[in-house]
């Protein structure tokens, strides 16, 4: 296609004249190919190479609880914003949570992860991360050579390099200053960010500001006491570690119900399209058909109650774990095949049970969130 392109050349070409190009060369508008977005066209009339390396190949989370393979890079993905400055190579690790507004009739919801998160995750949305780094020619100063850091025990003050890269603080020091005098010095920006994102779960907040919540991004408020500061921190460390981690959660004690079969066989454990039990019309959502071997049950009445927008964490999960076919490229995404890739076939069976225990705990601890005056 560069070959074919460069045929005709012309000084300051532009995404109109690429259109019109490929308007007359339909046969490089095959959509099993290519998917030309405007940043794409873009790209071809500057005539600029799209390169692909080792650190190309990311991991990303597309839909919540749904972790993807992603090729990221200049050229490969449409507007990508200020994404590199958030994940700007393979292995520099970062955590933000993604923030849906109430606009259009959403409802608000907040989700942290630790991996890129695609714009959509929820519905349309922004995402606010812990750190944003911007790339030094000299990587002077103190340096974290593995980049590395604790989530909930780790305290990280200042700016600090990480592979050439200056890891800069998003809780300003004019917040941590105003934190401090409210709540004493030994405040930190780690507790700033994990008592945010508790408070951004209190139902209490979200009734307070709904009008507000649908024309704006969140307004944050302090807590009455440094009593009830510090039950947010704690709070909001143990909701990033479940949400960020919820692979790593334990599996809620679910009944299994598995016909007679090879378990040793990869298929008796494949996924064409999880459904509640019962029939469509009057479904019994305390059980989740797995496949035609698998139903699990018990599932707790509290664990519906966790919401991500118009669903629950358990409706996101029957509604993006089935096979899709793509209807332009022809792409057959099969979940199944997520778990197999990395040596776990029952990989969705498990999934379920973990984002259960999942819910319950969130559940659990946004109903202990305390009963406060927000003052702004």
């Amino acid at each position: 296609m560069r070959v074919s392109y460069q045929a005709e050349p012309r000084e300051h070409r532009n995404e109109t004249d690429v259109q019109k190009w490929l308007g007359d060369n339909p046969e490089y508008l095959d959509a099993t190919r290519i998917k030309w977005s405007r940043s794409l066209r873009n790209w071809a009339a500057r005539d600029r190479q799209i390169e692909i390396s080792s650190d190309t190949f990311r991991r990303s989370i597309y839909r919540p609880f749904m972790k993807s393979s992603l090729a990221f890079g200049s050229g490969l993905n449409h507007e990508r914003s200020q994404v590199p400055r958030m994940f700007p190579e393979a292995g520099m690790e970062n955590y933000g949570f993604y923030c849906l507004s109430g606009g259009g009739g959403h409802h608000f919801a907040v989700l942290a992860v630790n991996v890129i998160p695609d714009l959509h995750l929820i519905e349309t949305g922004q995402f606010f991360p812990r750190f944003t780094y911007e790339k030094l020619d000299d990587s002077s100063g103190p340096s974290d050579p593995q980049g590395t850091f604790d989530l909930t025990d780790g305290r990280v003050s200042g700016d600090t390099v990480v592979n050439g890269y200056r890891r800069i603080d998003n809780i300003s020091d004019d917040a941590l200053q105003r934190y401090q005098a409210a709540f004493g010095d030994g405040v930190t920006k780690d507790d700033i960010f994990a008592s945010i994102y508790a408070l951004l779960h209190s139902e209490l907040y979200r009734s307070t500001y709904t009008a507000d919540l649908k024309r704006q991004l969140p307004q944050i408020s302090l807590p009455d006491t440094a009593e009830d500061f510090r039950k947010f921190v704690e709070a909001g460390e143990q909701l990033l570690e479940l949400h960020i981690r919820y692979e790593e959660q334990p599996e809620y004690s679910l009944g299994e119900e598995a016909v007679f079969g090879d378990t040793d066989d990869l298929d008796f454990y494949r996924v064409q399209k999880l459904r509640w039990g019962g029939k469509s019309r009057t479904p019994n959502k305390t059980q989740i058909v797995v496949n035609d071997n698998i139903t699990l049950t018990g599932i707790p009445d509290e664990a519906h109650e966790y919401m991500l927008g118009s669903r629950s964490a358990l409706e996101w999960i029957l509604d993006r774990y089935q096979v899709k076919t793509d209807k332009d490229s022809g792409i057959v995404n099969d979940p199944s095949d997520w778990g197999l890739e990395h040596g776990n076939p029952r990989y969705i069976v498990d999934l379920i049970k973990k984002i259960t225990y999942v819910s319950v705990e969130t559940v659990k601890i946004v109903n202990s969130l305390p009963k406060l005056t927000l003052r702004k």
